[in-house]
């Protein structure tokens, strides 16, 4: 399953969003998926009381994966295509705001200024960016392990409130996430899929087919 915003608001233009409008990616291709039966709606998005929100789980049909060939049905995660990351440089900040009489925790992305530093990180990190895109990086697991190190990756309360985790293999982008607009702090590299991978899967990561081993420095930390 994937997940979909459907709010309007997530898709008004700023320095993250250039590309994605509401009319064409909702209106348009996500709804006419579901309307044309290749598509559908497993669990809807909503906005609790307590300011918690869950966004709207959708899967393709049968008539969608039989429009694919029966001998891809086992490789098709190789043929996922990797995610455009048009925002490789980033400012979050973290706030808190009141839901209906709840206090929660929200994060918004800044606009920030560009300048020669912001332009040599986006560079570098497209050049990382394309050798990655070169690789396949893989869990070495079978399906029913594999769903086990899913449900680890949830927390006690993520499993109270029935949240279903999917780990994206296609997620092979980096991109860097600073807590400023000045980029003073943070500047951490996010995105790809074997950092949200419990420490006890690691070494089930497979490049290419062929197993990673993972470097220590003497002294440093588990």
């Amino acid at each position: 399953m994937a997940s979909i915003h459907l709010a309007k608001g997530r898709y008004k233009a700023s320095k993250y969003n250039k590309m994605l409008t509401y009319r064409i990616h909702v209106e348009r291709c996500f709804n006419g998926m579901i309307e044309l039966g290749y598509l559908q709606i497993n669990k809807k998005g909503v906005h609790t009381a307590n300011g918690k929100s869950y966004l709207t789980r959708y899967s393709a049909t049968k008539k969608l994966l039989d429009l694919f060939p029966k001998s891809l049905g086992t490789a098709m995660p190789a043929f996922v295509p990797q995610p455009q990351n048009i925002n490789l440089i980033r400012v979050q900040q973290t706030y808190k705001t009141e839901v209906k009489g709840v206090k929660v925790e929200r994060k918004k992305l800044l606009d920030f200024q560009e300048t020669s530093l912001t332009k040599l990180m986006r560079e570098n990190l497209q050049k990382i960016n394309d050798n990655l895109s070169q690789f396949w990086f893989d869990l070495r697991l079978d399906d029913d392990d594999f769903a086990k190190m899913q449900d680890q990756m949830l927390s006690k309360k993520q499993r109270e409130q029935g949240v279903d985790r999917q780990l994206n293999l296609s997620k092979r982008s980096l991109h860097r996430v600073f807590n400023d607009v000045e980029m003073n702090s943070g500047g951490r590299f996010y995105g790809g899929w074997w950092q949200e991978v419990p420490k006890g899967y690691r070494h089930y990561i497979v490049m290419n087919g062929k197993p990673m081993v993972e470097y220590r420095c003497l002294g440093a930390p588990n």
